[in-house]
């Protein structure tokens, strides 16, 4: 559809960019690198856009935590509410962008296959149209204590994140460096809870929701770790291995 047309315009528009940042500075070896990357996105951006046009879901872990409340900027200490979630699930467009490449190793002449390790950082990209909407993870049971109360009810987060990937290759492996797990870092959360399942305590978690607000700082940190798996997965199915069938088989090395 149109739409779609539309999103492969802008991916072209941010490869031409992310090529002329890199022409400009200075390290010619970068933009075949930033290319070959980008490229590799366009495409699996391509196959999301096309087989999964309303995005996907994958199962998530459970989770059991504190949340945290402070009022006109300043912690209120008798609020930490326990707070857990089961049965839950990541939907994500799988819309990858490239924010950089931040390093990279060799041995011998500057080419695919003396290319030893490569880092480089990847952001979930939202856009303005049907489905390309930020990840949210869901939780069909959440519950939450507050004072002689238990709220339940669905829990929904949705968030922007990027991700620090480190992949290591040479002739006997091409992939992911699992001693070097990738780093994720969560920004713009917006965090649903309405306890709806129990209309009386849900007035009074509403009413705390209008006075204070929650330290979601805690809750990112807790989203990193329970995101890690499913998009560790994203990641390596739609770049990493289409990374090493293209730059790493004629090398000996074989992509797991």
């Amino acid at each position: 559809g149109s739409y779609f047309v539309r999103v492969m315009m802008y991916w072209s528009i941010f490869v031409l960019f992310l090529m002329l940042t890199a022409a400009t500075s200075g390290d010619d070896y970068f933009i075949p690198i930033h290319y070959q990357i980008e490229q590799l996105l366009l495409d699996s951006n391509h196959r999301m856009a096309i087989n999964h046009p309303t995005g996907t879901s994958m199962d998530v872990r459970d989770f059991q935590t504190e949340l945290h409340f402070s009022f006109m900027g300043l912690p209120l200490p008798f609020t930490n509410i326990p707070f857990e979630g089961s049965k839950g699930s990541i939907h994500s467009n799988n819309i990858f962008g490239l924010l950089g490449v931040s390093g990279y190793g060799w041995s011998g002449e500057l080419d695919n296959c003396s290319l030893s390790s490569l880092d480089f950082t990847l952001a979930t990209k939202s856009l303005p149209y049907e489905g390309f909407n930020p990840p949210v993870l869901s939780y069909e049971n959440a519950k939450a204590k507050f004072l002689f109360w238990e709220l339940e009810g669905k829990f929904s987060y949705s968030f922007d994140s990027t991700f620090l990937v480190h992949e290591i290759q040479n002739s006997t492996y091409c992939g992911l460096w699992d001693s070097f797990p990738m780093t994720i870092s969560i920004s713009s959360s917006n965090f649903q809870f309405s306890g709806e399942k129990n209309p009386i305590a849900a007035l009074f978690w509403k009413a705390l929701m209008a006075l204070t607000t929650i330290n979601v700082t805690t809750f990112n940190v807790l989203a990193e770790d329970i995101v890690r798996e499913p998009f560790t997965s994203t990641i390596n199915e739609n770049v990493i291995k289409p990374w090493c069938e293209a730059y790493n088989k004629n090398c000996g090395g074989s992509s797991e």
